[in-house]
């Protein structure tokens, strides 16, 4: 789960990015999403009150299809 548009923590959304999306940057010990700000606007996301339950196939049937995934059956 990735966190974007916050301000000191507050405010802002989270979504959920399936791995193949992230590369490891092992020189720096992180892991790099390669998207702009824009693509992250748009993304299905949710609030830190209200996670999706892991078992909500319409939910990231959404994710899924967002970043260009199959859906699994």
């Amino acid at each position: 789960v990735l966190q974007f548009g916050a301000f000191m923590g507050i405010g802002g959304k989270l979504f959920a990015i399936p791995f193949d999306e992230l590369r490891v940057d092992r020189e720096r010990e992180v892991m790099v999403l390669n998207r702009d700000k824009a693509y992250l606007k748009e993304c299905p996301g949710f609030d830190q009150s209200h996670w999706p339950k892991t078992n909500d196939h319409t939910y990231f049937g959404n994710v899924d299809a967002y970043w260009g995934y199959a859906q699994q059956p």
